[in-house]
């Protein structure tokens, strides 16, 4: 049998934008405020200062459209939140804007990369990575726009219902060299439903979401804690069994 050897999982939190696909286009905005709103409360966590560097939260702000509306909503208290946040390294940018057609021109090109440029030389933190995903890809000027920009990384993971990947296969990094000789370090990651091809599964039999202080009760030992919270909730049988089945999982006894 091969021996699989030991890998680090390193792992960026992102909201992907889709504006108008899985909801109307107003609700889809107010998702993206509150999205960023949590980001940024996390990343300025109590709990964030008490982690070690590998182990922070760490979220990517996958276009700017998404930061400008988090800005139209927090105003400039939330810009100096947003700011504290990019500044610790807990968030970064992308130097993208939205998610765009690979049929652009030149000047197109260089024109959604402007706003989010200005916004970093404004608050003074780097801008060194774009992220663009679920996209067909993208025409060979769009690597001398980003070189231009400072940008050094690309991540995206090319839509394969109608592009394909680099070399044929995703999890490939490779440097993408502009006809100038600029060149962008890439990676194009897995598309839908592909994180089973690394032994994983895409049917969410495994989450399970409980309310914080039933949660509390799951991992409870003292009888004190249990019997304030079931005296709080008053289970029924059937949540009574539930509960007792998710502290089995957890190898504690059932509760009466």
């Amino acid at each position: 049998m091969h021996r699989q050897e030991p890998f680090t999982l390193f792992i960026i939190q992102h909201s992907h934008i889709d504006i108008g696909y899985t909801e109307r286009q107003e609700v889809i905005t107010e998702y993206h405020k509150q999205f960023l709103e949590q980001a940024v409360d996390m990343a300025l966590s109590l709990e964030q200062q008490t982690r070690d560097s590998h182990s922070r939260f760490k979220f990517m702000c996958e276009g700017f459209w998404a930061v400008e509306q988090y800005l139209s909503k927090t105003g400039s208290v939330g810009k100096s939140r947003l700011v504290e946040a990019l500044k610790n390294g807990s968030l970064e940018l992308s130097a993208t804007y939205l998610h765009m057609t690979e049929l652009l021109d030149e000047g197109h090109m260089r024109d959604i990369l402007k706003p989010v440029a200005e916004f970093a030389r404004e608050v003074g933190v780097p801008l060194l990575s774009a992220m663009s995903c679920d996209v067909n890809g993208f025409s060979w000027g769009m690597a001398d726009a980003l070189y231009d920009a400072g940008v050094k990384y690309l991540s995206t993971n090319i839509n394969t219902h109608h592009g394909a990947c680099p070399f044929g296969k995703p999890n490939v990094p490779f440097y993408w060299e502009s006809p100038k000789g600029n060149r962008i370090l890439v990676w194009n990651g897995l598309t839908y439903h592909k994180a089973n091809l690394l032994g994983g599964k895409d049917d969410f039999k495994n989450l399970v979401i409980v309310h914080k202080d039933i949660h509390r009760l799951i991992h409870a030992t003292q009888q004190e804690t249990i019997q304030k919270y079931l005296h709080y909730f008053s289970l029924n049988s059937m949540q009574l069994r539930k509960l007792n089945q998710l502290r089995s999982l957890c190898k504690l006894d059932k509760v009466i």
